[in-house]
């Protein structure tokens, strides 16, 4: 049943839209299911129970995660994702940008997609923005 959905709203409306279109959903484990043109308010009930169990055991998971990456980080041992560009590939890439190569070809000679190229340049671009703010310039 928490696989279907991630949320309480998300598995009723999955639930009801499959019902609706002539779907019988059986959840075998918890013995529930919802049939076109039958109501059951026990069923109801029991699939909203455990959806809201399964909802705020994602929320704890979620949290614990988030704890341990913020420790991790504080011991230094967490770095999160390698970048795919260099600092120098990222120079490199604006020189060759502002004299007219075209970003999707700079992002082929990268090896990265272009999405990819776009999101680092506008990172560089607002470090570089932040630093001359820091100095008043």
């Amino acid at each position: 049943m928490d696989r279907l959905a991630r949320s309480v709203v998300d598995l009723n409306q999955t639930v009801g839209e499959l019902v609706a279109k002539g779907v019988v959903v059986e959840f075998i484990t918890e013995r529930v299911a919802f049939r076109p043109g039958a109501t059951d308010a026990f069923a109801e009930f029991q699939l909203n129970i455990m959806a809201s169990s399964a909802q705020f055991e994602r929320a704890i998971a979620k949290e614990r995660q988030a704890e341990g990456i913020r420790v991790a980080k504080a011991r230094g041992v967490y770095t999160g994702r390698a970048r795919k560009l260099t600092a120098a590939q990222l120079t490199e890439a604006r020189e060759l940008i502002a004299t007219g190569v075209p970003k999707a070809q700079m992002a082929r000679r990268l090896g990265v997609d272009r999405s990819t190229l776009h999101r680092a340049l506008i990172a560089v671009q607002r470090t570089s923005d932040n630093r001359a703010a820091d100095f008043g310039h």
